[in-house]
């Protein structure tokens, strides 16, 4: 199964000079993000998986750096603890 990640429900984010300003509505929280933290989490609006949100970020920086997987789930996993991401799994279709 491949694990997914998306924005938490009553959550709101806005832009501000290049840093995202994150409300967490439900938990009466504020979360300031910068650099990939910021981009990651508004890749987010729909499920991504790691190795999709690694693809988004080298696009969005005209690859000159090299994004690498781990450094992406560093972030998911930060973002997770502060509760403005949620991640599950992706169900599997059969067919038969």
């Amino acid at each position: 199964m491949n694990k997914l990640y998306r924005q938490t429900k009553d959550v709101e984010g806005i832009e501000v000079g290049g840093e995202w300003i994150i409300m967490h509505v439900k938990n009466r929280t504020l979360t300031k993000l910068n650099g990939a933290g910021g981009t990651i989490w508004s890749l987010l609006h729909t499920q991504k998986s790691v190795s999709e949100l690694t693809v988004e970020l080298s696009k969005q920086l005209n690859y000159r750096h090299i994004i690498d997987e781990t450094d992406v789930q560093t972030v998911l996993g930060e973002l997770l603890q502060i509760g403005i991401i949620e991640s599950f799994f992706e169900k599997q279709v059969n067919s038969y």
